[in-house]
């Protein structure tokens, strides 16, 4: 199974399309976003595959997304939880709360997704695989992140929007 992995995205409707249909052309059956959406738009987009998201530092009014999310059918784990998927445990927060990073963590999921830093990052800590995507706003080269659970394998991919 393949995930697509996305972060602070800031309500850029566009390269955020288009980074969902390069990464559902590669196959991705799931999306994680990790958070700092801000507007409906952008959640709205992740209803084309089934989603998971959590909340971001900038995600506000959270009762409105929640509320969206719910009638999209999008999983909704506010600031952060666990997701089983076949022998996987991921877990996904946006990384602000260093508290929420840390509970995470000590549960020892097989994934940690994170955003916030606009920071790719690849890591492996205490047999956790840490994730951070990169961004598709305020980041050099935008970014997001395919990763193949069968193959274990992380794959970063360069996104711009149409144009």
């Amino acid at each position: 199974m393949k995930i697509g992995i996305i972060a602070d995205t800031h309500d850029k409707i566009e390269i955020t399309r288009a980074a969902i249909q390069d990464l559902k052309a590669r196959g991705v059956a799931a999306l994680f976003h990790c958070g700092d959406l801000l507007g409906l738009g952008v959640l709205e987009l992740c209803r084309e595959l089934p989603s998971y998201v959590v909340f971001g530092n900038n995600d506000k009014p959270r009762s409105r997304l929640i509320q969206a999310a719910a009638d999209w059918g999008i999983h909704h784990l506010g600031d952060g939880g666990e997701v089983v998927l076949g022998d996987w445990r991921i877990a996904m927060t946006h990384g602000h709360l260093p508290q929420q990073v840390k509970s995470l963590l000590q549960a020892q999921p097989d994934v940690l997704l994170l955003g916030h830093s606009h920071q790719r990052r690849d890591e492996h800590r205490n047999g956790t695989w840490i994730i951070n995507p990169g961004a598709l706003h305020r980041a050099t080269v935008k970014t997001c992140a395919l990763l193949d659970l069968e193959e274990r394998r992380l794959e970063f991919l360069s996104c711009q929007a149409p144009g």
